[in-house]
């Protein structure tokens, strides 16, 4: 894997032969970049009160496991939106 440091300094090379992505949508420890895997769940996982635990200590879990490269997972389910949840946070 590239440290962030080496990525940034070869980024105006990189953009020279006509890479679109910037040193940060590669790699940034402050948001979601190319070294995060983005999930979106749906059926009983959307707006379900427990996907959190789900996402963390199951599939988040086993995917780091599995992928040492991979430095986070990210969720972009819209979980306002409820009606087929598995369990309904009710507080």
């Amino acid at each position: 894997m590239l440290i962030p440091s080496l990525i940034a300094a070869f980024e105006s090379d990189m953009k020279a032969k006509g890479m679109k992505l910037s040193a940060a949508d590669i790699y940034s420890v402050n948001s979601t970049s190319i070294k995060d895997a983005i999930l979106q769940f749906g059926g009983g996982c959307q707006g379900c009160g427990m996907v959190d635990v789900t996402l963390k200590d199951g599939i988040e879990k086993t995917l780091l496991e599995q992928l040492p490269e991979l430095a986070g997972v990210k969720d972009m389910t819209d979980h306002s939106l409820d009606e087929h949840a598995f369990y309904k946070d009710e507080s």
